[in-house]
């Protein structure tokens, strides 16, 4: 028996085709505060983008959506935070994150807390290269990047400071070879779909024992080395 994943999507929407529970767009006005309306058609393409991976890897998934990028694919530590809360109070039990801010900031180090302490899995990009970004690199939530050697249907076990997990980089052999979607946004919706389909089997799986069962399946283990 299995049961469908809720899944918290924190990107920029998604497009009429991606079906949603419940959705929002999230913005700040102009005191600073944070302002729900109704969500809108993804204008980015990006979060229609990660739906359509996610889907790809669990049919079944119940999204719920935040829009917390709207113009361009930057946003704030208070909007995902706030992302965060809203997505834990429509029940998601998995929330993904295929994005990354350098700035360490109280409000958004605190929903992950809260989010991780109600038993929920948190996943979320992390680059191959350059400074940490947030929130990946809390503790508690599982990080993916893009690794080269993983095909389409593979998953790397790394285990390192920088990411639990690497996946293809691209995906297009569910956008299409044109789509521009690259890099750890791509493979954070691999993981997450991979993820959110164990978690359908066993759904109050523990984030450790749901990292030791995805390592599991791996097709490569331990960072990738260059030569």
């Amino acid at each position: 028996m299995t049961t469908r994943c809720k899944i918290g999507l924190l990107d920029s929407g998604v497009g009429a085709s991606i079906a949603c529970s419940a959705a929002i767009r999230i913005e700040l006005s102009t005191e600073g505060e944070c302002v729900h309306s109704p969500a809108v058609a993804d204008q980015l393409g990006h979060g229609d983008a990660i739906a359509q991976i996610i889907l790809a890897g669990a049919p079944q998934a119940d999204l719920v959506s935040a829009q917390i990028f709207h113009d361009t694919l930057t946003t704030s530590p208070a909007l995902i935070a706030e992302g965060i809360d809203w997505a834990l109070g429509q029940g998601a039990r998995l929330i993904t994150m295929s994005l990354g801010v350098r700035a360490d900031r109280a409000v958004l180090r605190h929903a992950c807390q809260v989010a991780l302490g109600a038993g929920c899995i948190l996943v979320a990009a992390t680059p191959a290269r350059g400074p940490d970004v947030f929130p990946a690199h809390y503790d508690g939530v599982i990080r993916a990047m893009g690794d080269a050697r993983c095909g389409p249907h593979d998953i790397s076990a790394l285990m390192t400071q920088r990411a639990h997990f690497g996946a293809p980089p691209q995906a297009s052999d569910i956008l299409g070879s044109d789509h521009p979607l690259r890099g750890a946004s791509c493979a954070t919706a691999r993981v997450t779909g991979r993820l959110a389909a164990l978690m359908e089997v066993e759904p109050h799986i523990s984030s450790q024992e749901l990292i030791d069962k995805l390592a599991q399946t791996a097709r490569f283990h331990g960072p990738e080395r260059r030569v």
